[in-house]
């Protein structure tokens, strides 16, 4: 069973991920006089999603689109967290863990698969799981950055931007084979489109802001979104909470395109998701620290539109594999091309966290 599993998710999540790459995205840090934000646009064809409350103390098996080229990575999740998931369960397109590490993903136009090594593999979306199931700080992020290849075999380039509580920041990408982390005097703008960092820092210097002659660029770009993302976080200025949140979503709307679904920025210091929808103007609001981390407790979700309003926290509901499949399938009905795939699809993404996870104990990886 878990070879056809394994078979049919490659299939599935090939074919999903593979449609993303026409639809860019852009994320920032806001640092905030220590009190840092982190702020995340989702540019794509489909907004719906759930919210998880991913628990701690779970013993986790990647799920390797190619198993046979390197074994699965196995983890214990050390933290708990609150993720955006438009797959399915453990298949995050980001989120925040309880120590206030925030991992979002873009698509990249740079080749973004690992060389394994002899090393274990996650996939490139398990990949964002597992840095908050298992890290606090960038600091372990990137101590920790080679200790598995990050699989991409989906056709899908994947890059990431990664912050916590202190402000720390870095670009995670893979070049070359090998994974990279801008960070320090290697990221001296906490900003990400979907070009490669290096090569967004080049085209950054020829404006004005930044040292050139050329004005502020216009358009939906990724060089021209990091430039003006770079240019808002350059000329904020730290004030309380509210005023930082504000100040985020204002630079969300003006690096935003016609396909932007979220609007999310993560209140790191209080640990609280402020989103938006594209459907939904209004913002919700999700206190992070009020949920039950401890592996024996019920997961909780929340549908992305759910009708709750302002703090939507207490409206997150028991998980069932049944919604689970609920949101498969609307993610495989919002492609056309993915529709005549939506049935399997529902019917095997959804065993995932009952086959590859459990609390306390590894299960047998089945090869």
């Amino acid at each position: 069973m878990r070879a056809i599993y394994r078979g049919w998710t490659a299939a599935a999540l090939a074919m999903l991920l593979a449609a993303s790459a026409a639809h860019p995205c852009t994320t920032f840090v806001l640092e905030n006089g220590g009190a840092p934000l982190f702020g995340r646009n989702y540019d794509w064809s489909v907004e719906s999603a759930a919210l998880f409350v991913n628990k701690r103390g779970v013993r986790k098996i990647a799920v390797l689109l190619n198993p046979i080229t390197a074994p699965p990575f196995e983890w214990t999740s050390k933290y708990g967290s609150v993720t955006f998931n438009q797959i399915a369960r453990e298949f995050p397109c980001g989120g925040m863990n309880e120590a206030g590490l925030v991992v979002e993903v873009m698509v990249t136009d740079q080749p973004a698969h690992s060389d394994p090594g002899g090393r274990p593999a996650v996939g490139n979306l398990q990949w964002i799981q597992q840095q908050l199931d298992c890290h606090a700080t960038v600091a372990e992020v990137i101590a920790h950055a080679q200790d598995a290849a990050i699989f991409n075999e989906v056709g899908t380039n994947l890059h990431y931007l990664v912050a916590d509580a202190s402000g720390d920041a870095a670009a995670v990408e893979v070049v070359d084979g090998k994974t990279v982390c801008h960070h320090g005097a290697g990221l001296p703008h906490k900003v990400l489109a979907n070009n490669g960092y290096r090569e967004h820092l080049e085209d950054l210097g020829g404006y004005r802001m930044f040292g050139g002659r050329d004005a502020l660029p216009g358009g939906e770009g990724s060089k021209a979104r990091f430039v003006r993302a770079a240019d808002g976080v350059a000329k904020y200025r730290p004030g309380d909470a509210a005023h930082a949140v504000a100040g985020a979503f204002r630079i969300l709307d003006d690096v935003a395109q016609d396909d932007t679904q979220w609007r999310i920025v993560y209140d790191i210091p209080s640990r609280r998701i402020h989103y938006r929808t594209l459907s939904r103007a209004d913002i919700r609001t999700v206190d992070a620290k009020a949920f039950d981390y401890a592996c024996a407790s019920p997961v909780r979700m929340l549908d992305v539109n759910a009708p709750a309003k302002g703090d939507v926290t207490g409206a997150f509901t028991d998980y069932t594999p049944q919604a689970n499949q609920q949101l498969v399938l609307a993610a495989f009905d919002g492609v056309s091309f993915l529709r005549p795939y939506k049935r399997v699809a529902s019917l095997l993404l959804p065993l995932y966290p009952e086959m590859y996870t459990t609390c306390g104990e590894t299960k047998p990886a089945g090869r």
